[in-house]
């Protein structure tokens, strides 16, 4: 349960990260999870729906690739959207945009602990980034399900100077800690 909830985590802080978090050559290696992708990613209610969520994407200005579909039917939108830089604030205001599209969210596959962990860790990151000189960073979206967000688009201090680096030690402290 808490590696799930991770997960999801881990995945959704990713859209709060703008570019220069990405790896650099001195960089030390990055942790691997055995995580099941396709229980922690989000997920549509039918073929119609990849769909209308790839084309509003698309529409949007962001370049994604196919929605593929696993054993069970769910797709597969990790893997269409592996190349999207979900640091952008165009990317956010795309998924924002389109995410009516989606159908249910990861958090309404799993069981309620699950849910609870991922809405602790929210907060927990939340505090964390406040604590490290970001006063600004937003509350978690309240109800927040797994479609689109954790926290509101808009609201993220993209501007702040300490936000890059807040980041980068509220992920690790609220994942690993």
């Amino acid at each position: 349960m808490k590696r799930l909830a991770a997960a999801l985590i881990g995945l959704v802080l990713v859209g709060c990260s703008e570019a220069p978090l990405r790896p650099s050559p001195t960089d030390p290696p990055r942790h691997v999870t055995t995580t099941t992708l396709p229980e922690t990613v989000t997920t549509v209610g039918s073929e119609e729906g990849a769909t209308a969520f790839r084309e509003c994407m698309v529409s949007h200005g962001v370049q994604m690739g196919e929605i593929t579909f696993d054993g069970q039917g769910r797709p597969r939108l990790d893997l269409a959207m592996r190349d999207v830089t979900m640091g952008s604030p165009d990317v956010a205001a795309a998924l924002d945009a389109c995410s009516e599209h989606l159908v249910a969210g990861p958090l309404f596959l799993g069981d309620s602990p699950v849910r609870e962990e991922v809405a602790r860790k929210l907060a927990d990151f939340t505090a964390c980034m406040r604590s490290r000189g970001v006063p600004n960073f937003p509350d978690p979206v309240a109800g927040f399900h797994g479609v689109g967000y954790p926290y509101p688009p808009d609201e993220i201090p993209y501007d702040d100077p300490d936000l890059v680096a807040a980041i980068a030690v509220c992920r690790q402290r609220v994942l690993e800690g």
